[in-house]
């Protein structure tokens, strides 16, 4: 864990577990010593070997010690989270397949969302113990919630009316709290799944057990995971490639903003993810798989007429000309039944650059939202924008242009190429525009599967080509005399 009691996220310096008990119960343990000054720990467990090494981190371990006194033993029982089973906590699920855009509305009836150091221990009477319930419940649909109920006073003695509310300490993790007197060594309980109609729509069969022993520690943390009925969560999808869901609005290929009526089919016919093919930028090679940097987007997916809305919204500037514009645009592209890439590629950089020209480079940069987005993406879009910049330079002179060793300037030259006093500092900003909106466009269609229940998913192409930013930016990570694909007609080249 971060913090010097379990090596600051050191291995070398990590608490080491030893086995508990009889190795058939493979049961194991350590006793470490933690300040009070924090509101909570955080950690992890890693298996290790002489040369492997396996850890599941996709939901947070945490346990808090507001409220404990001084000398307190906190006895934390987890179970190992295999990363196979925890997938459902990653944001496809939570945020879309079950979360459905996690929306404030639905989050109304839903657990409430704390942060571990919230949580506070109580103050106990002679012989009582705490209890901690740490559940991992993935499949929590938007509106619903996690309760609890067991055979204890404080679990509602089985009263389905007088189940327990958890809250959410993120990661589809719930924690409930209960005071168990002395007489009550044996709780039982069972986790259950409520509407937000106050209905229970799931819960578990079997009862789980803590037991408490004589003499043992007063505050008990259990980690449990909801046993569904049907423990195996399935579901259905399609894979396609963004340039295949061309409609009748689009210009001339399919793109970003298309995938909302993909969308809304999916949601139509129950189905809850669109996986689709890499949508790097690859210059004017039509293979998704051939791409020329491992963040930008590719241009030729962005709708030029709602980046002309965009700024008729948000600025109050006259673009009917740009919209009419546009809107030919989609009539001539869409006229041929195949995708006219290079084509298609050069009229929307024709329409970006008069975007771009009419609203002003000072009012594009003053946008707080386009600066935003440039802060948090400035460690790639500036090496990026800078390899384009001069990509189109060394090819009106470099017969060697796609050979990025060859070229007249090398990745070091990054900051004076976007420099503000740079010459070319306006084809940078052009790039940068252009990204922008693509990050727009792709979010508000994602946002809007989310909110239908859809996951978005993405793929990578296997590598980069010779002739993109990364390798220009660092070429000692890739090995430049060899290439992947397959063979075919066409054969594939996958950089």
């Amino acid at each position: 864990g971060p913090t010097v009691a379990f090596g600051g996220d050191d291995l070398a310096r990590a608490v080491r577990l030893k086995r508990v008990g009889d190795k058939k119960d493979n049961v194991w343990g350590a006793e470490v010593k933690v300040p009070l000054g924090e509101a909570s720990i955080e950690y992890h467990y890693v298996i290790k070997s002489r040369d492997t090494r396996y850890e599941s981190r996709i939901c947070p371990r945490s346990v808090s010690i507001a409220g404990l006194p001084a000398g307190s033993t906190v006895d934390v029982r987890d179970g190992f989270r295999s990363a196979k089973y925890y997938v459902l906590a990653t944001s496809c699920f939570s945020r879309a397949i079950f979360g459905r855009g996690n929306s404030p509305e639905n989050a109304r009836t839903e657990n409430k969302l704390v942060e571990t150091g919230d949580l506070s221990w109580p103050e106990l009477g002679e012989g009582q113990t705490a209890v901690r319930l740490h559940v991992f419940a993935p499949r929590v649909s938007a509106g619903h919630s996690v309760w609890v109920r067991g055979n204890t006073e404080g679990l509602g003695k089985w009263s389905k009316e007088k189940m327990c509310p958890m809250v959410h300490i993120g990661g589809r993790i719930y924690v409930g709290q209960v005071v168990v007197d002395k007489a009550d060594k044996n709780v039982e309980f069972k986790l259950a799944v409520v509407d937000n109609a106050g209905s229970v729509v799931c819960e578990e069969k079997d009862t789980h057990k803590l037991s408490i022993a004589p003499g043992s520690n007063s505050h008990i943390t259990q980690d449990v995971s909801f046993v569904y009925p049907n423990p195996t969560y399935k579901t259905a999808g399609v894979a396609l490639p963004v340039s295949g869901i061309r409609s009748e609005a689009s210009t001339g290929i399919g793109e970003f903003l298309d995938l909302k009526k993909v969308a809304d089919w999916c949601s139509k016919t129950g189905l809850q993810i669109i996986q689709i093919l890499p949508i790097n930028d690859s210059g004017e090679d039509p293979s998704p798989y051939s791409a020329s940097s491992s963040f930008a987007l590719h241009p030729s997916y962005v709708t030029p007429i709602a980046v002309a809305g965009y700024y008729s919204s948000k600025m109050g500037l006259d673009m009917s000309g740009i919209t009419g514009w546009a809107t030919s645009l989609v009539e001539k592209l869409n006229h041929n039944k195949k995708i006219d890439y290079a084509r298609v590629l050069g009229e929307k950089q024709k329409i970006m650059d008069a975007i771009y020209d009419l609203v002003g480079r000072d009012q594009i940069l003053a946008d707080p939202g386009f600066q935003e987005w440039l802060s948090a993406s400035e460690s790639w879009v500036k090496v990026y924008a800078a390899f384009k910049v001069q990509l189109v330079k060394e090819k009106s002179f470099n017969n060697k242009w796609f050979d990025t060793s060859c070229w007249s300037k090398g990745v070091s030259e990054t900051e004076a190429i976007v420099s503000h006093h740079s010459e070319d500092y306006d084809k940078v900003v052009r790039v940068y525009f252009t990204q922008y909106h693509l990050h727009l466009q792709l979010l508000e269609a994602s946002k809007y599967a989310e909110s239908l229940g859809v996951a978005i998913k993405g793929d990578i192409p296997i590598g980069v080509t010779r002739c993109s930013s990364d390798v220009w930016a660092e070429p000692n990570l890739f090995k430049l005399d060899m290439n992947c694909g397959a063979p075919g007609d066409p054969e594939q080249n996958w950089g």
